[in-house]
């Protein structure tokens, strides 16, 4: 069975959080909310990847339609990797989301700002998530706390392994003053297809890389599986994007409908039918808020550069082994 990058599970769990508190709609009303999520092999189908989580999605609509009295379908399509690689990319990605009639998307900062940056103005913002009472998220480069790095620096000639987070690392680099593709600065550089941060902390613990790169939204969510995890060092960090968000689309749901699911998001931590998920509070350290400019701003800086250095290119060509 096919599977996806890890990022799913902590996404689709904070996805079902999004909308278990909802309270009973006035009238019965059909909406489609997606978590777009990228698959690692390029023959992964919307259908693919929904087998993979249908149980849990199942679940989840479930409480929906219960909480909300409409009739709610939950769906975790494919995002190509090079989805937002061009203009034209962008275009066609948003055609296939707006083909599945969405009403709402849980996505990422930087995914949203290159939405917009298309001329894409159907969407409104909903709510962000906080961690560690932040709405900005953190780029972080991960050691062995027995290993001797004290800087990054350090890890010029080491081994690094990734995929998703190849720009990010470039993000990090460059914010340290270090402008080198990664293969140039590194020793080592292979393809990491499910280099999420449990994935990747595993593979460093086992001796298989020296330093691996990831977020602070999903090392927060990875540490709190093992206790071993405490042998990794987190390095640096820089900030490099807004964290997670629920967007609307305007077409699809009435303002008084988006108003409605922000006030009970917004609320939801101190909500009583938010009880299943409130371990989701306490290991985050946050809850919804609502959106933040300030912090949208560092996905907008995080994307432009990527774009005007050509780090997603890089990127697109590393995962293809060009």
């Amino acid at each position: 069975m096919l599977k996806v990058t890890g990022r799913i599970l902590p996404a689709v769990i904070i996805f079902a959080a999004l909308f278990a508190t909802f309270a009973p709609a006035a009238r019965a009303e059909k909406y489609v909310l997606i978590v777009p999520m990228t698959a690692n092999t390029g023959n992964a189908t919307d259908s693919t990847i929904g087998d993979n989580s249908s149980s849990f999605l199942k679940r989840l609509c479930e409480i929906i339609s219960k909480k909300t009295g409409d009739n709610v379908e939950c769906a975790v399509i494919n995002k190509p990797s090079d989805a937002l690689l061009t203009p034209q990319n962008t275009k066609k990605y948003i055609q296939a989301l707006e083909a599945k009639n969405f009403a709402a998307l849980y996505i990422s900062g930087p995914d949203y700002y290159s939405m917009l940056s298309s001329g894409y103005n159907k969407t409104a913002p909903g709510v962000m998530i906080s961690f560690k009472k932040k709405t900005y998220d953190q780029a972080c480069l991960y050691t062995r706390t027995s290993d001797a790095f004290s800087s990054i620096q350090d890890l010029k000639g080491k081994a690094w392994a990734g995929s998703y987070f190849y720009t990010g690392t470039r993000f990090i680099l460059y914010k340290n003053g270090i402008d080198l593709p990664l293969k140039k600065f590194f020793g080592t550089t292979s393809v990491m297809l499910n280099d999420y941060w449990v994935n990747m902390a595993d593979m460093l613990l086992a001796g298989k890389v020296d330093v691996f790169s990831g977020s602070m939204e999903e090392e927060m969510m990875g540490r709190a599986r093992d206790k071993k995890y405490s042998q990794i060092k987190t390095l640096a960090c820089v900030p490099h994007r807004s964290t997670h968000m629920l967007i609307f689309n305007k077409n699809a749901m009435s303002k008084e409908k988006m108003d409605q699911i922000r006030k009970l998001l917004l609320n939801a931590h101190k909500d009583k039918d938010f009880g299943t998920f409130q371990f989701i509070f306490t290991i985050i350290n946050g809850h919804f808020v609502p959106f933040n400019e300030e912090s949208f701003k560092y996905s907008k800086e995080f994307v432009d550069m990527s774009e005007k250095r050509g780090w997603l290119k890089e990127q697109f060509n590393f995962v293809a082994g060009k």
